[in-house]
């Protein structure tokens, strides 16, 4: 009962594997482990995607802070038309 991919981006080393769920609100969170952007640290990061109707998508992108709060890095909004 889990969500389980992989994802690779052309400018970078790093194969980010991700497993989530869906939360209470219907929300499917990811969760992955990969290099912190300045210092190359691992450090574990979130994408959360928000279904709001059949037409629109939500996503939104976090890293773990060493003081335990999350920093939002990226929100994105998808809405198909026509």
């Amino acid at each position: 009962k889990a969500f389980v991919g992989t994802w690779s981006g052309s400018m970078m080393e790093h194969m980010w594997v991700y497993i989530g769920q869906l939360d209470g609100e219907g929300r499917l969170v990811l969760d992955s482990e990969g290099p912190d952007v300045e210092t190359g640290a691992s450090r574990r990061y979130q994408d959360i995607y928000g279904f709001e109707g059949s037409d629109t998508r939500t996503i939104m992108s976090q890293v773990l802070q060493d003081d335990g709060t999350w920093n939002v890095f990226m929100r994105g909004r998808y809405r198909r038309v026509g």
